[in-house]
């Protein structure tokens, strides 16, 4: 599916873990009329299997109501803080897109961005499993990527904002009582890092690490959304460190 952006500008907004602060957020911090991209982690659908979706489904009917009032759309990216049976119900909503990997977006200017979602929870085992943790939680793999001059996705390459091989020192006790995290996470992001490259795109926002890390590599310009940022993206713009 390609989605077109109003604008040549777009906001984009890093990990949030709450519905609340996801609304509060369209509410207070972003212009009427935006097109705006919502990185992952924005806790939708935690919880029993009886309560998940309806209180997911909830949340994205206040949101979208609140999004057309502010002739506001909203793309959410799913993050591994996100039930991924969300994004897989029927409900169609006017000003809410749930994205899926692979999918693209074309601003008015003609440039294209790519969406990928998904990440590993380093901290999975200390989660529940079906409850705040979902074993699909991974990004899958993809037989075709587009060309795209820019990707927007939740987690990040393996060679941008530390590597796996961090993890034991970072995560000591994680990566102890999780003894498939390290290969996991490096699959992961060696498979993030595989359809970035078939992308070719030049420019790479994420969020999932928390930090507002900047870095260039080879040409390729990355930046990292930190917690609940907000940032005004603009397309026509040449992003280098």
């Amino acid at each position: 599916m390609n989605y077109k952006f109003r604008n040549d500008t777009c906001i984009l907004i890093g990990d949030t873990h709450d519905t609340l602060t996801t609304y509060q957020i369209l509410n207070l911090d972003i212009p009427n009329g935006s097109d705006v991209w919502h990185c992952g982690d924005g806790g939708l659908g935690f919880g029993s299997f009886e309560y998940a979706i309806p209180n997911a489904k909830s949340w994205l009917s206040k949101i979208n109501g609140l999004c057309a009032k502010l002739d506001i759309i909203l793309y959410h990216q799913i993050g591994n803080h996100d039930n991924p049976d969300v994004w897989k119900i029927s409900e169609k909503y006017s000003n809410v897109v749930l994205l899926q990997t692979g999918e693209v977006g074309i601003f008015p200017n003609g440039k294209k961005v790519l969406f990928v979602g998904g990440g590993v929870s380093v901290d999975r085992c200390d989660r529940r499993e079906n409850y705040n943790y979902w074993k699909d939680e991974i990004t899958p793999t993809l037989d075709h990527v587009e060309k795209t001059d820019f990707v927007f996705s939740h987690d990040a390459p393996e060679y941008f904002n530390h590597s796996t091989n961090s993890l034991p020192k970072k995560f000591p006790r994680y990566c102890l009582n999780d003894p498939t995290l390290i290969q996991d996470c490096l699959n992961q992001r060696n498979n993030v890092s595989n359809i970035v490259e078939k992308s070719g795109a030049k420019v790479i926002f994420s969020g999932h690490f928390h930090n507002d890390i900047r870095q260039e590599i080879n040409g390729v310009y990355y930046r990292c959304l930190d917690i609940n940022e907000r940032f005004e993206f603009d397309s026509n713009k040449v992003y280098k460190l």
